[in-house]
């Protein structure tokens, strides 16, 4: 617990104070429909992190799906949408490697996110030195818009701040001194990869949330890991065997081939023989006038 001059707080969860969600269960549908669309305009950075292809889907009100990109691995896609609008991620080939519908209602799901503000609750992250950057507030122009809305579900007044990795700025409201009064939201114009912090604004030194304009990851859940992982062995199994039975077709031909080459030995050492047998043959019919004598050489010949 992180504790201050006057109110105790309990531990944040990680994730509220910067530290990147790990991946869990494959999720499951927990929204039939969008639900209440405002007209308030924000951009959501999707990432796939997954080891496969994936489909961002827009939920519409009525619950249907509505592909909004294909986005192969390490792929970013900036939706332009607004609060209350829900996404999902699915696997692009069902996630065990059969093939998805046109708008993914049978592969995978990945993931469910729904565009909704960045909650203050009355927790605390770890204790982190306040530095502040003493500069005056910004009024420049920024090239691109990435607008952000805070919303104080705890019942204390907070500051917001931007916090560069070495000082903090406090972040302008329409309020005296900057706060953002308890149960009230605040909508702010930032910039992709901007970090903000928040604390009560009677305890600089307390940290009750830290969020950077980002990305959203979409990840291989422990599901799809494993099938994928169970395909990848079965890969693996049918590779081998197909390699255990390649070495074995070798090595049969290369049993045959000596066969054949010891054949080959038999047949020309017959060969041979029959060639002398026609040589003595030839000599005995050229000196057969010699009578005996011939017939003797004749049969020494045949003998060797």
């Amino acid at each position: 617990l992180a504790a201050g001059a006057a109110h105790d707080f309990r531990a944040c969860p990680a994730d509220r104070c910067g530290a990147k969600p790990t991946a869990g269960a494959c999720p499951t549908t927990t929204q039939a429909g969008a639900g209440a669309v405002t007209g308030v305009e924000e951009k959501v950075f999707f990432r796939n992190d997954a080891s496969v292809p994936v489909r961002l889907l827009r939920v519409l009100e009525d619950g249907k799906e509505e592909e909004e990109a294909l986005l192969p691995p390490a792929a970013r896609f900036t939706a332009h949408t607004h609060q209350g609008a829900l996404w999902r991620a699915r696997a692009a080939d069902g996630g065990d490697g059969a093939s998805a519908g046109a708008a993914g209602e049978e592969s995978t799901l990945l993931l469910e996110h729904k565009v909704k503000p960045v909650v203050i609750d009355d927790c605390a992250c770890p204790p982190e030195t306040f530095v502040d950057c003493g500069r005056p507030d910004f009024y420049g122009y920024r090239s691109t818009w990435d607008p952000v809305v805070f919303e104080n579900a705890s019942p204390r007044a907070v500051r917001l701040t931007w916090w560069d990795g070495g000082c903090e700025e406090v972040v302008r409201t329409d309020r005296p001194f900057k706060v953002l009064p308890a149960y009230s939201s605040l909508r702010v114009i930032s910039t992709y990869g901007h970090t903000f912090r928040v604390h009560p604004a009677d305890q600089p030194e307390v940290t009750l949330r830290q969020h950077t304009v980002g990305d959203v990851p979409i990840s291989d859940c422990r599901e799809a890991r494993a099938a994928a992982a169970g395909r990848a062995s079965a890969a693996g199994a049918a590779a081998c065997g197909e390699a255990d039975a390649q070495r074995a077709e070798v090595d049969a031909l290369v049993g045959e081939m000596e066969t054949l080459r010891d054949q080959n030995a038999q047949l020309a050492a017959a060969v041979d023989t029959v060639r002398g047998a026609l040589d003595a043959a030839r000599r005995w019919n050229a000196t057969r006038t010699d009578g005996a004598a011939g017939l003797e050489r004749f049969a020494v010949d045949l003998a060797q």
